[in-house]
């Protein structure tokens, strides 16, 4: 495909701090040009310094909320905006990073899914791909392998990081509210029926797991340990998410996200945050105070971001 870094532009510009209560948490401003953030749904690091945040802009003049990628490779003390595309394009949706310099982005254009890639860390990108679908977020285990998620049972993954394949998501589920993989052939999905379910193939069939409340979202750390956050409550499972135990009573999570094994952090509606040091055995409440927190990244020792209605960052405990 013909590059289309021509279509984008980019300015480096610092993101300021200010607290935004105790326990830890701050508020992060990022960049947003002639505009003001609306909303964050988005956030990943593949590590302390290199991480992603997606989100939507509201221009300053009016108009339709333009979906923006940031970037940062110093741990948030700077960020990479990608702005609107050009008027060929609608708004960017969704995007992720395999690595610090492989990556996804995807724009909607009138019921067509465009998917762009970059492996220079966000700088250029190039089109790769067009879909009949609407997409919601986007997930990759390395260059090579990715999926894109969205409305109407749309799903689809990459291969080879060039060419993309459709496929369905799990009977039943009108469109995807996750999606997370440990390896090319395992990963697992939960879906707007409050229900996940695991695949070994790629995302080509589907089981359907337990279900101890209404599941918003999972993470597991290997094949059978996972934890799944819920309307009433955190659970955890040992044996790959047939069966579940309740950690935490705190309510209404709607993201998870584990460092490794031992660190890992859960947040939900109204700021709610818990977090473990001790591979989830026991859990701190360590709120935000903010009316959402829709996705949380961790990246180890208690550093955390999240993404709602603000973007805020823990540092490490």
């Amino acid at each position: 495909m013909a590059a289309v870094s021509t279509l984008l532009w980019a300015v480096m510009h610092p993101a300021s701090s200010t607290a935004a209560q105790a326990h830890g948490w701050q508020t992060v401003a990022l960049p947003t040009g002639n505009g003001s953030l609306w909303y964050a749904d988005d956030v990943g690091f593949l590590d302390a310094r290199h991480g992603w945040v997606f989100g939507y802009v509201t221009p300053k003049q009016g108009g339709y909320v333009q979906g923006t990628l940031w970037i940062t490779d110093d741990g948030g003390r700077s960020w990479l905006r990608q702005s609107r595309p050009s008027a060929a394009f609608t708004t960017y949706v969704a995007g992720t990073f395999a690595d610090v310099r492989h990556g996804w982005l995807a724009l909607r254009d009138h019921g067509v899914v465009r998917i762009l890639a970059t492996s220079d860390g966000g700088r250029h990108w190039r089109q790769q791909a067009s879909l009949l679908g609407d997409a919601l977020g986007m997930t990759a285990v390395d260059r090579n392998h990715a999926w894109i998620y969205g409305n109407y049972g749309f799903v689809a993954s990459t291969v080879n990081g060039r060419t993309w394949t459709s496929l369905s998501a799990p009977r039943g589920v009108d469109f995807p509210t996750g999606l997370q993989f440990l390896t090319a052939r395992r990963g697992w999905l939960t879906g707007s029926n409050g229900r996940a379910y695991s695949t070994t193939d790629g995302g080509h069939t589907w089981t359907a797991l337990g279900r101890p409340g209404w599941l918003e979202a999972t993470h597991f750390v290997d094949a059978a340990t996972g934890w799944a956050a819920t309307n009433n409550g955190l659970y955890g499972t040992t044996d790959g998410g047939r069966t579940w135990h309740r950690v935490s009573t705190t309510p209404n999570l709607l993201s998870i996200d584990f460092s490794g094994r031992n660190h890992g952090w859960a947040v939900g509606a109204d700021g709610v945050a818990v977090h473990t040091t001790d591979s989830g055995r026991t859990w701190q409440r360590d709120d935000a105070h903010t009316f959402v927190l829709e996705k949380v990244s961790s990246t180890g020792c208690g550093d955390a971001w999240a993404v709602g209605t603000l973007i805020v960052h823990h540092g490490c405990h």
